[in-house]
């Protein structure tokens, strides 16, 4: 029986980040000569993405590498306490009028810098707490494809160790499988019926 080789999940965690920054570098030159649409970044994004995706898995199906979780369950290293909690209800905009009454002169300019504060505010607060968990779901997502996926295909490394056209033909299969959904979804959100 041949030796097997581990990849770790730390060097999946790191081989992701490095991934992900490689494709925001690779938008970034490619939109210096010709900028191009949301639409069109997201979908050269995430073709970048799946090809490192195949690329990674053919090379640890032909390699025969085996997953080795080195990390554990990723929500035991989220402290849930050091997170903010947007749940309270609306914000506290108290702190935010001190200085109101030196502004307006009157009782109209007064009113106006209230809500006018007051719409900021809200805006600020829907818009991180939109991006808050826009942040969340793309790593998750990512984590998901990087880990939890890789493990699954890196099941059928002893049989395709040494053999091309089977490591090709399941990593094929699986990087469909894991970004077809991805490019589904864009897709649809541009093209609505």
């Amino acid at each position: 029986m041949a030796h097997r080789q581990y990849i770790f999940s730390k060097t999946a965690v790191f081989l992701m980040i490095f991934v992900v920054l490689l494709a925001i570098g690779f938008d970034y030159i490619l939109n210096l000569k010709t900028p191009h649409s949301l639409y069109e970044n997201s979908l050269l994004i995430i073709s970048f993405l799946s090809i490192m995706l195949f690329v990674l898995m053919s090379y640890g199906l032909y390699l025969g590498l085996k997953f080795k979780d080195n990390i554990g369950k990723l929500t035991d290293h989220i402290d849930m306490k050091k997170l903010p909690d947007f749940g309270g209800g609306s914000p506290d905009i108290s702190t935010a009028m001190e200085g109101v009454g030196g502004f307006a002169e009157g009782l109209g300019g007064f009113l106006f810098a209230i809500l006018a504060a007051f719409v900021c505010i809200m805006i600020a607060w829907a818009l991180i707490l939109v991006s808050w968990f826009s942040i969340i779901f793309l790593v998750a997502m990512l984590y998901w494809i990087f880990h939890r996926a890789l493990r699954l295909v890196l099941r059928y490394a002893s049989s395709c160790q040494g053999n091309v056209l089977l490591s090709l033909k399941y990593s094929t299969l699986y990087t469909l499988l894991y970004t077809l959904w991805m490019y589904c979804v864009i897709v649809g959100m541009y093209y609505p019926r």
